[in-house]
C-alpha cells in the first residue's frame, strides 16, 4: 500500500513539475532571445570580441592613478 502512495507521489510531483516547465519555458526562451541580442548588440558595438570575451581598453596600470604616483610620508 505504502508502494502504490508513493508512486502516486511520484506521478503527481511529476506531473506538476511539468506542468511548471511548459509554463515557464516560454518566458526562459524569450529571456534569452533577449539576452543573445544584447550579447549582440554589445559585440556590434565594440565592446566584446568574437567569443563575447570583454575587450578591454588601453589603460594605465592598475597600481598607477589619475593623480600620480602616491605620496610618500616622512
Amino acid at each position: 500500500m505504502i508502494q502504490v502512495f508513493a508512486f502516486v507521489a511520484l506521478v503527481t510531483v511529476t506531473t506538476g513539475i511539468r506542468k511548471f516547465a511548459e509554463l515557464v519555458a516560454p518566458a526562459i526562451l524569450a529571456a534569452a532571445a533577449n539576452l543573445t541580442q544584447a550579447m549582440e548588440g554589445l559585440r556590434e558595438a565594440g565592446f566584446l570580441d568574437e567569443d563575447f570575451k570583454p575587450i578591454k581598453p588601453a589603460d594605465r596600470p592598475a597600481w598607477q592613478t589619475p593623480y600620480g604616483p602616491a605620496q610618500r610620508r616622512h
